[in-house]
């Protein structure tokens, strides 16, 4: 036990800290090694460095100004020590070197913000143009920016480690490389906007490197159970820990990243509260924008199906409705938005049948898909928007009241602050109003389709339509304003209101 208060780097420090690396090393610490392996006589720092007491502990008489004298001597002793094994190590014997490095670095919370300097500037010039082992490029950056995170107080500090990190970047950025030449962890720091790498999207590679990350335990463990009614709770707390302002000071880089990463394999889980819960949650902009960028990579690059890729837009979508007051961060959504739906809504022939929900989004001039014109469909569907619910059990009873909660609902539902409003929902309602317009009660029928065209009217722009949206409402309007019997109208075996079919003159006899 005494050998571990002495040594800063022993196994029951990394147990009881959160701090998560993705990385281990081998053999003894770096403070082990740099002693064991003292820098030659006559080399810049020998004349300097103080040797330590075969004992192990410091005069304890010392003065403060003695014992400060002794930590820096003992620091550069340690700098002297990396400098020359980062020169003359070969292969992985230098990448376990800089791994035990920044375990040290990291972990060792007695350092002072002076030493934390003097290793910011050693990195800074030993790195410098350095394109060797990917690892160590990654390792060096990471590192960077978690000791950033836990020094931002310190405004001196906090800048040196800045420039460091803007001067790297350049310099470490591999040349000539394309996204998929790139390893994990350096895919994400290098070339963000092409989304996550191949290790960190396989949950089969994702979930063996998490298993000692304390913070995403839960999450981690939600989907391997799975126990989806928890992860809307784990989500908020987890996320005000990670991105919190001030951040805690035991957080990692990597474990900001592998959070990205985590809340990409929830949406691509069964769980759809928790689908909609990731879009209402209060995420930070910085974290939405990442997870923007891959959700568009993976439309980019065609994964999945095209129902689950047709979800990831929609998805897009209600995001932009909740942030459409944060301007710069709903630019890029929006920007996102228009570069994949140009990959999901390619030119086609003009009587391509296209599923529900893609229909509506690709091709709104068409009008509503087949599915959504069918009462059969949509009526289930409704029990998942309790916005809608009313609206309907306000339309059954139609003999004593019109639908009064008509104009509630598609206010709430297409105001320009819809928040709350997924933007399913929205669609879900556009076809409730289309069937609404074609009962066999003709003040239903006239009251929504008043509705209709001021919706489609927007006076005094009161409501906020995506354009798909808007295309889509405005062919519902002209079909039935029209009368040509061939218009669409509902199909299936029942209509909103009656058992019967749905009869193709109805809106005419209104």
């Amino acid at each position: 036990m005494t050998q571990l208060m002495l040594n800063t780097s022993a196994s029951l420090g990394r147990r009881t800290s959160k701090l998560w690396l993705p990385y281990d090393y081998i053999g003894a610490s770096f403070v082990k090694d740099a002693e064991e392996h003292p820098i030659k006589a006559g080399s810049s720092a020998s004349s300097s460095r103080v040797i330590k007491p075969a004992g192990g502990c410091w005069n304890c008489f010392a003065s403060p100004q003695k014992l400060d004298s002794i930590r820096v001597d003992e620091n550069h002793q340690r700098i002297d020590y990396f400098q020359a094994q980062f020169k003359d190590l070969l292969g992985h014997h230098k990448i376990n070197m800089v791994k035990k490095l920044f375990h040290y670095l990291l972990r060792n919370k007695s350092l002072p913000p002076e030493a934390l300097q003097a290793w910011v500037s050693t990195l800074r010039h030993s790195l410098s143009h350095y394109q060797g082992f990917s690892v160590i490029r990654t390792t060096v950056l990471y590192g960077l920016h978690t000791m950033l995170l836990g020094n931002l107080k310190n405004m001196e500090l906090a800048n040196s480690i800045r420039n460091t990190l803007d001067e790297l970047m350049r310099d470490l950025t591999p040349l000539d490389v394309s996204p998929n030449g790139l390893a994990s962890w350096e895919r994400e720091i290098f070339m963000p906007t092409a989304g996550l790498s191949t290790e960190l999207r396989k949950w089969s590679s994702l979930q063996p490197m998490l298993l000692n990350e304390p913070r995403l335990s839960s999450l981690r463990m939600a989907i391997q159970e799975p126990t989806p009614e928890s992860i809307p709770n784990d989500i908020v707390l987890i996320t005000k820990e990670i991105f919190s302002a001030p951040p805690v000071k035991d957080i990692s880089a990597e474990t900001r990243v592998a959070f990205i990463a985590l809340l990409l394999h929830l949406m691509h889980s069964n769980f759809a509260p928790v689908k909609q819960h990731l879009l209402q949650t209060s995420l930070p902009p910085n974290v939405l924008k990442a997870w923007v960028t891959e959700l568009a990579s993976i439309i980019r690059q065609q994964q999945g199906t095209s129902k689950s890729r047709t979800s990831i837009v929609y998805g897009i979508h209600t995001l932009l409705l909740a942030r459409s007051r944060q301007s710069e961060l709903a630019d890029e959504i929006r920007a996102k938005l228009s570069e994949i739906k140009g990959v999901m809504c390619p030119p086609r022939e003009p009587l391509t049948v296209l599923h529900e929900w893609l229909q509506e989004l690709c091709n709104p001039a068409g009008g509503l898909s087949d599915d959504f014109r069918s009462w059969d469909f949509l009526k289930p569907m409704l029990m998942h928007h309790p916005e809608l619910v009313e609206l309907y059990n306000s339309a059954r009873n139609y003999k004593s009241t019109p639908p009064a909660h008509l104009n509630k609902v598609v206010n709430l539902v297409f105001a320009q602050s819809s928040k709350h409003i997924c933007a399913q929902t929205r669609i879900v309602l556009i076809a409730l109003l289309f069937h609404l317009m074609y009962t066999d009660v003709p003040s239903v029928n006239r009251h929504v389709s008043a509705s209709v065209t001021s919706l489609a009217s927007n006076p005094g722009g009161q409501f906020f339509l995506f354009e798909h949206e808007t295309t889509l409402v405005m062919k519902l309007l002209a079909d039935y304003n029209s009368d040509y019997p061939g218009a669409p109208r509902p199909n299936g075996r029942t209509t909103i209101l009656t058992r019967g079919p749905p009869r193709i003159n109805v809106r005419l006899s209104a």
